[in-house]
């Protein structure tokens, strides 16, 4: 049995299990990232010199923005990393994140379909393209079966989730390593988590004393190897297909990254949600072009203060997120 276990502890999932401690939700990053702001370095001698013009009437108009502001001191910073904001590549993390393992999940989802479709197929299996066709012959299909079969293998498609009873078993016949050391782990993290006395903390306790709740932590954590049949193929396809589902976009693609980070930069240097500076705020923003023309298009004249109410609603919505921006600073 003890090559069959693929344990896969880690003291962080065990505390949160036995702790049973609400989490404050993480903030998603805004990551600014790749380039870094400077010239190509191909231009001609004429371009450069004109991206330099530019660029210096831009700073010059940005500083003006900014002198007798809260934010005066901070100038060169602030444009500095605008001007990275501008031109890198900037993302949300978690959909970046999502988007991976969505991707993932559908590679392992067609390894899988494909290996079912060799397990299960009495007619015979076919290749076409636009002008011909052709059926495989049985030791074609087999070669292409033991491919498939060694992606699934690799991508530990074989192991799954331990039943109550399978890791019942398991810890009550813990004549392992493994199962062992899990019980060693679940009891440090039972004193600590309870806040035990000096003597329940000494460590007297037996391998046989198993728990429900011991059993649960330990299937929650654990995998095993089984043998490749038509029916844990299928139980596998439908863990998959949840994963697809759990990592499918829900409402509407974000957008604003680069509002969003540039926002957070002048907040990072003491920006609050006031009129006075967000009225410096935008005009920072639209100097660089965060403000869409599309936007501005929609605001009438019947708005009170549409540039300040739009910032208003940007300061509350990218407080959802911290910003990193590597490196630190363009230049």
């Amino acid at each position: 049995m003890e090559n069959d276990v693929n344990k896969e502890l880690t003291n962080s999932v065990l505390k949160a299990r036995m702790k049973q401690k609400s989490i404050c939700p993480v903030k998603d990053t805004l990551l600014v990232h790749g380039d870094t702001g400077r010239p190509d370095l191909g231009m001609s001698p004429e371009e450069f010199d004109e991206f330099q013009k530019k660029e210096k009437k831009r700073k010059s108009a940005f500083s003006r923005i900014l002198i007798k502001s809260p934010f005066e001191e901070y100038t060169e910073n602030i444009y500095q990393e605008l001007s990275q904001i501008e031109s890198a590549n900037v993302e949300f993390v978690e959909e970046s994140r999502r988007k991976e393992s969505l991707a993932y999940f559908k590679k392992l989802t067609e390894i899988a379909t494909a290996l079912l479709i060799c397990k299960t197929d009495t007619a015979g299996i076919g290749i076409s393209n636009a002008k011909q066709r052709c059926k495989l012959s049985p030791y074609l299909k087999k070669e292409i079966e033991a491919i498939f079969e060694s992606e699934y293998k690799g991508f530990r498609l074989n192991y799954s989730p331990l039943t109550y009873d399978e890791g019942k078993k398991i810890l009550k016949n813990n004549r392992y390593k493994d199962a062992r050391d899990f019980i060693d782990d679940y009891w440090v993290e039972h004193t600590l988590g309870n806040d035990l006395g000096a003597q329940e903390k000494s460590g007297k306790y037996s391998y046989h004393d198993i728990n429900d709740d011991m059993i649960k932590c330990f299937i929650s954590v654990t995998r095993m190897k089984r043998k490749i049949t038509v029916e844990q193929i299928q139980e596998t396809l439908e863990r998959l297909k949840e994963k697809e589902k759990v990592n499918q976009r829900k409402g509407a693609p974000r957008i604003n990254e680069k509002p969003y980070s540039a926002l957070l930069v002048f907040i990072k240097y003491g920006c609050k949600k006031t009129h006075k500076h967000l009225e410096y705020v935008y005009e920072c923003l639209d100097l660089f072009g965060f403000i869409e023309d599309l936007i501005k298009k929609g605001w009438t004249e019947t708005n009170k203060y549409p540039k300040i109410q739009y910032m208003k609603r940007l300061f509350d919505e990218c407080m959802s997120y911290k910003l990193v921006i590597t490196p630190e600073y363009p230049f």
